[in-house]
């Protein structure tokens, strides 16, 4: 599919250029819809997303056996939750719950295991309300009766495991310093530093006390956020670390069967639970590298859903398949450029083209993103323009006034396709010949399975400004230790967030995991943010940090897109899921099956 999809790009360059108040409860709405969102192709079916009320918490019939999705392989097989990156969380979602969950429909804040929760008005202190009665899954190893109620304890202990010495979760230096610990930290004072901010009120409440400001913990802490996922205490106090390999238990809807490393992650439904009960007896993901491979298990039948290229769309809907488009729009495609390491001047490669401006600067503009979007995602809905990626309007709720209108207004100028103009950067950067970028990362993600198409065709148009590649396709799991490792000169990576503002920001800190692009003004602004409760006063601080990342052009700038699944109507008759985690599948236990 790829070779022709190519041509046609670069046949296309040759052209030319053508929270309500700071101190309320943090259950806002957060309507994202977007009117800036550009629909490439009108006339691709994809079914609704009706709103319908939450099925009421009881057993009932199972109206299928097992129900199949393939999707690309995560590069975390592992059924460890502190282990691996958010996105190594796709196959645990259905064993596991959250504190703070999302409604499918609006990306709304709604009760997860926490039945309520609130900021005090010094924006330091929060208190979770817990769900009583839920009971935690046997899985193997568990006592007669199972683990018992989930309680306190368990959220103490989960945000143990995201901190402690062995630890390798995402974002796991915010999280220390969330909760008061370092990096070089004995798990003795990890400890201690629990002690100072994890407060027990009762078996279900439970007190969180910052040292800063944190008005957005309700984000850290939930479905839509990062991984802070429960967890539990009495499990890990019978089997500890190495027992909690052989399993992901928790007290979502589905309990967890069997893990084959490369082939697929395997759950069986409960017949009662307080939540929701699937319509589905068994759910296996089943790991398939190649788009091709993941299209034609669709189509023969071998599985009920997949995460397809949308240049593959047409063969499925032909073939009878539908398009299942998230509720909302909200992924966005970005590229790092390594090496950007500014803070710590021993640690850069001072030959390293990329850290000049200009060579940045070219580098977007040599990108015609419109020629790339008609080609390789035909019928999706994007938006070229926004910072963030991360729905506009959606940034507006969680931090009003964080969105420069100036960034869009400005776009052509700084980040439009101009092939002419990119040549004169680079003149004037002092590379007229170009140079060859060592290490260009390529690999897949659920959600966005076009990444390594896309990350070929950027190649191919820098070359027209004399610029060639190393390409190397890794998985995300090879990749990851290198730029937490600060080993990333001369390379570009890609990234399919889930991130608004205020985390994204976050991303390009020195004391980051990511380490995207470390400037003094950010370093500052979020040392100024420990200070400062007001809403607007922090969107304000952070607008300043995305003026430092925009006209620095610390990234390649690609697009916002909205997530989509197909799936086989005989089988799936409807699937709501809101795109905001990660653009991946979540939600999978309220998908309605056909009936057979």
């Amino acid at each position: 599919i790829l070779f022709p999809i190519l041509l046609r790009l670069l046949g296309a360059v040759a052209c030319g250029p053508s929270e309500e108040s700071d101190t309320a409860k943090t259950d806002s709405k957060m309507d994202t819809g977007s009117d800036t969102m550009k629909d490439t192709k009108k006339d691709v079916p994809v079914a609704k997303a009706e709103p319908t009320a939450m099925p009421a918490a009881a057993a009932g019939k199972f109206k299928l056996d097992r129900l199949i999705v393939a999707v690309s392989p995560l590069g975390w097989d592992s059924n460890y939750s502190y282990k691996v990156t958010s996105s190594g969380l796709l196959d645990k979602r259905l064993a596991s719950e959250w504190l703070i969950d999302i409604d499918r429909h609006t990306g709304d804040f709604i009760p997860g295991l926490a039945e309520s929760w609130e900021m005090d008005p010094n924006g330091k202190d929060w208190t979770f309300r817990l769900r009583e009665g839920v009971q935690w899954q046997g899985g193997p190893h568990a006592p007669p009766g199972g683990w018992g109620e989930f309680t306190a304890r368990d959220v103490r202990h989960s945000l143990y495991l995201l901190i402690h010495p062995d630890s390798s979760a995402s974002a796991i230096g915010s999280w220390r310093r969330m909760m008061g610990a370092n990096k070089a930290d004995t798990n003795d004072e990890v400890i201690a530093a629990m002690d100072q901010t994890v407060e027990i009120v009762d078996d279900h409440t439970i007190k969180i006390h910052m040292k800063s400001p944190a008005p957005h913990l309700d984000w850290w802490f939930g479905n839509q956020g990062r991984n802070m996922i429960i967890e539990s205490k009495a499990r890990w106090d019978a089997i500890g670390h190495e027992g909690y390999g052989d399993a992901t238990v928790g007290t979502g809807p589905m309990t967890f069967v069997e893990r084959i490393e490369g082939v697929h992650v395997l759950f069986e439904a409960l017949d009662e639970h307080y939540r929701k009960v699937p319509e589905f007896k068994e759910f296996e993901f089943r790991w398939v590298q190649e788009p091709a491979t993941r299209l034609a298990t669709l189509l023969t039948e071998e599985v009920h859903m997949a995460d397809v290229e949308r240049a593959g769309v047409p063969d499925a809907l032909a073939k009878g398949m539908q398009v299942f488009p998230a509720s909302k729009s909200s992924m966005f495609n970005k590229w790092y450029m390594g090496g950007q390491y500014y803070t710590e001047p021993a640690k850069l490669h001072p030959d390293d083209p990329m850290l000049n401006v200009k060579v940045r600067q070219a580098m977007n503009k040599a990108i015609d993103r419109e020629a790339i979007v008609d080609a390789l995602l035909p019928g999706a809905i994007v938006d070229i323009g926004n910072m963030y990626g991360f729905d506009p309007e959606l940034n507006e709720v969680i931090l009003p006034g964080v969105i420069n209108p100036k960034w869009r207004q400005d776009w052509d100028i700084n980040y439009g396709y101009d092939l002419e103009r990119a040549k004169e950067l680079m003149v004037e950067a002092g590379y007229p010949n170009g140079f060859t970028i060592d290490h260009f990362y390529l690999f897949g993600q659920a959600g966005l399975p076009e990444m390594v198409d896309i990350g070929q065709t950027m190649g191919l148009m820098w070359e027209k400004i004399g610029i060639t590649s190393n390409l190397e396709n890794l998985e995300f799991s090879a990749v990851r230790p290198k730029y937490r490792a600060q080993e990333m000169h001369s390379s570009i990576w890609p990234s399919r967030s889930q991130h608004p503002a205020h985390y994204a920001v976050g991303a390009m800190a020195t004391k980051s995991t990511t380490h995207g692009c470390q400037l003094a003004e950010i370093d500052e602004n979020l040392e100024k943010l420990k200070n400062v409760v007001d809403l607007k006063a922090r969107a304000a601080i952070m607008r300043d940090s995305g003026d430092a990342i925009y006209y620095n052009f610390c990234l390649i700038q690609m697009f916002g897109i909205a997530a989509q699944f197909v799936g086989n109507p005989e089988i799936v008759k409807n699937y709501v899921f809101p795109g905001l985690i990660f653009g991946y599948l979540t939600h999978l236990e309220y998908l309605e099956v056909a009936d057979q």
